[in-house]
């Protein structure tokens, strides 16, 4: 520790709160809908709506890296929060792959655990 204490403000937590929403919202869901199939219980899901939520949670996860961005001037989480953010919009309403989805939410965990980790150190 550098010797400053610090308190978290709430834009600490909101790029890991919203990227950890954003892969509850895209897999907890698949994984919800899987399990009551398998329990014979049919459940139908707006796809827009889900596509929307997964979108929204995307980009306030982005939006919180660069909060972080204007204290420690660091352009790498913002970059891969940016790159991470994109490719998610691009799974929702471009062409969907599992693996772009997949490659998006973890650059956005990624840029948001780097986020976070400047913002601890004090830059």
């Amino acid at each position: 520790m550098n010797g400053r204490v610090r308190s978290a403000s709430r834009s600490d937590w909101l790029a890991a709160g919203a990227t950890l929403a954003a892969v509850a919202a895209c897999y907890g869901t698949t994984l919800v809908v899987a399990t009551l199939s398998l329990l014979g219980v049919a459940v139908a899901i707006n796809e827009a709506l889900w596509a929307g939520a997964i979108s929204f949670l995307a980009v306030l996860a982005w939006s919180g890296v660069l909060l972080g961005y204007r204290r420690y001037r660091m352009p790498g989480p913002a970059m891969l929060a940016t790159a991470g953010a994109a490719s998610v919009l691009w799974a929702m309403y471009g062409r969907y792959h599992w693996l772009i989805e997949l490659a998006g939410l973890a650059a956005l965990g990624l840029a948001a655990f780097w986020d976070w980790r400047l913002r601890r150190s004090g830059r």
